[in-house]
């Protein structure tokens, strides 16, 4: 095993403050666990095709996922091109080649990423920022929900003879954080802020689901994210406080599970900023304000957290995610303007994307079937990320003690 220790300064780092600041990350890498060479090879001779052989891969399918989860993608990822407009959210359909984004002037974006070209933009409302955008799964066109600062949700139908855009406002939600579609159907939409609603399109019923605080004084605080399980009726929120809380979501009077990772009498000033889980939900990825990102077993809440990702500059805002076709990685944003990633099982820190000019990073978007990842930008673009060649992961100009 390669052991490299590095060490980060508060010297020449934009928006520094005082306060629980990491300033040093300990970065265990194992040896590569993938081979392109040997795998290549298979492949030419079609031995990838042979089930159980060697245990390799059976399908060419199965040689991309596995690039796509391996080490060697994520080291190489590197900015291929830009769409020359800003970004607030993103997300992939489920095919992977388009792209919608949403902006601050309340305008969504239909791209064609890897051709660099706009398909369709469109105004579906007249309120602000677009703080959340998804595909619904539709074969009547292109089918996309979002919600705008103006606490409105819309959904907007572009008809595949590329008519006039149809756009109809579905409820209206108070400070919306984040917008979801529910796993495996598209006729079910979940938002949360002021408090977490559930929209059906079938029906077009709305149900405010809960509300997030202490009851017995009547207190209400804003839940800033959600993740519903990717096969159960199960879902988990970050609130205002550092307690993780998991809901069947057909019965949400009272919760399945909580967990933190803090001790009682040690409890630092912080709060959740994202919740995530992994593609088979057996973990759950939280984010922490000024804090580290912790990783949970779902099936466990006896145990102790599994993982805890360190090194990051630490924020009062921020999102975590998942990386690769298994959740092999997590990635986060360091002090909002650079992407960083981690090995999900080793903790160590494997990238840190580096592009100029920097912008405060609003949403990453990770590819469904493809080593590709997009980033929404505040002042200067939506940017594509890809493998390229090279073994340079960025670590080498984070920034060393003076």
């Amino acid at each position: 095993m390669e052991e490299i220790k590095g060490e980060m300064s508060l010297e020449d780092q934009p928006g520094t403050s005082s306060g629980n600041v990491v300033l040093s990350a300990e970065i265990k890498k194992k040896e590569y666990s993938w081979d392109i060479n040997r795998e290549m090879y298979h492949r030419e001779l079609n031995l990838t095709n042979r089930i159980g052989w060697r245990g390799a891969h059976t399908s060419a399918e199965g040689f991309n996922q596995a690039f796509y989860g391996s080490r060697q993608a994520v080291e190489q990822l590197t900015e291929q091109f830009r769409h020359d407009k800003r970004g607030t959210s993103l997300n992939f359909n489920r095919v992977g080649d388009l792209l919608c984004s949403g902006c601050h002037q309340g305008e969504i974006v239909v791209w064609d990423w890897a051709n660099q070209k706009r398909l369709y933009r469109h105004i579906p409302g007249p309120y602000g920022t677009i703080k959340g955008i998804k595909f619904l799964d539709s074969s009547a066109g292109l089918d996309i929900v979002c919600a705008s600062e103006g606490s409105q949700v819309h959904r907007s139908l572009i008809p595949p003879s590329g008519g006039a855009v149809k756009s109809e406002l579905l409820y209206t939600h108070d400070s919306v954080e984040e917008l979801i579609v529910v796993p495996r159907s598209r006729y079910e939409v979940m938002t949360c802020g002021s408090h977490l609603k559930h929209f059906d399109i079938r029906t077009h019923v709305s149900t405010t689901l809960l509300r997030y605080g202490d009851e017995t004084e009547q207190r209400h605080m804003p839940i800033f994210s959600i993740a519903h399980h990717p096969y159960a009726p199960e879902i988990c929120i970050a609130g205002s406080d550092d307690v993780l809380r998991v809901y069947d979501k057909r019965n949400t009077s009272t919760f399945l599970a909580q967990k933190s990772p803090f001790r009682a009498e040690d409890t630092p000033f912080t709060w959740m900023c994202s919740v995530a889980y992994n593609h088979s939900g057996s973990e759950i990825l939280v984010g922490y304000s000024h804090a580290d990102i912790y990783l949970f077993n779902s099936r466990d809440w006896n145990a102790d957290y599994l993982h805890r990702y360190e090194g990051r500059w630490n924020q009062s805002a921020g999102f975590s995610q998942f990386f690769g076709p298994k959740s092999e990685f997590v990635m986060t944003t360091n002090f909002g303007l650079y992407i960083i990633i981690w090995d999900r099982n080793t903790e160590a820190m494997i990238k840190q994307t580096s592009s100029k000019p920097i912008s405060w990073i609003h949403a990453l978007e990770p590819h469904p079937w493809l080593p590709v990842l997009a980033s929404a930008e505040e002042e200067h673009a939506i940017k594509i990320w890809a493998p390229q060649g090279g073994t340079e992961n960025g670590l080498d100009s984070m920034p060393k003690p003076s």
